[in-house]
């Protein structure tokens, strides 16, 4: 089982967002694992069982998203950083 999942909105249908590809890697560039939002716009498995504490980063690469919609996007890809402790539980939704 993963220790770290996504969910992913759009936000200009109200649906979930299918297909988004998401690497997550360490805060020195690091790839650790990759997965696709699934149709309820959720990546359930993206990383290890186990995240050791210190900073990562998600990268959504919504560009793939937006071309498939025939959409520009001024955003091809959306990075979010955040630290993880072994104290505390971060829950986080990116909407496109």
């Amino acid at each position: 089982m993963s220790h770290l999942t996504a969910h992913v909105l759009d936000t200009m249908t109200g649906t979930p967002a299918t297909g988004i590809v998401l690497h997550l890697e360490t805060a020195d560039g690091e790839r650790i694992a990759s997965a696709r939002t699934d149709a309820d716009g959720r990546a359930r498995e993206l990383g290890p069982a186990v995240l050791d504490p210190g900073e990562y980063r998600i990268t959504f690469q919504t560009g793939e998203y937006f071309a498939g919609r025939e959409q520009a996007t001024f955003f091809p890809a959306s990075p979010w950083t955040s630290r993880f402790s072994r104290t505390r539980t971060t829950t986080t939704s990116r909407s496109c």
